[in-house]
């Protein structure tokens, strides 16, 4: 699900050279994150036009570093979108998220002030 002409990344590999062992390359890759042991290389840095003759500074992840974000994001979408949604649409979604936020608050590891002021506080309940 990533494109095949995109630019290649710091490893030089495009989709192409990626899917010439594929299954070996996604077998290594899921290991690796079911590990806890992958590790993103780091982001080839480009600078492209903006305009009136700007430039800004645009990240290119490697290939399998795509693969990997795009599988995640696969499987944390219909989550977090159901979690929003309930967070959102109910007329008590304030005192939910209040409650996710006083939840974040008492947890040792937590601030309270990054729990209060997080927008993402009414995750707490996922």
């Amino acid at each position: 699900m990533t494109r095949k002409d995109a630019a290649a990344g710091v490893d030089g590999m495009t989709a192409k050279d990626y899917e010439r062992d594929l299954e070996a390359n996604l077998e290594r890759l899921l290991n690796a994150a079911k590990a806890g042991t992958y590790r993103a290389p780091p982001v080839r840095r480009v600078l492209i036009p903006k305009g009136e003759g700007k430039m800004r500074p645009l990240g290119i992840p490697t290939h399998e570093d795509k693969v990997l974000q795009r599988a995640v994001a696969m499987v944390l979408e219909p989550r977090s979108a159901t979690t929003i949604a309930s967070c959102i649409s109910s007329s008590s979604s304030a005192a939910r998220c209040s409650s996710a936020a006083s939840w974040l608050a008492r947890r040792p590891s937590a601030s309270p002030r990054t729990a209060r002021s997080s927008p993402w506080a009414c995750w707490a309940s996922y």
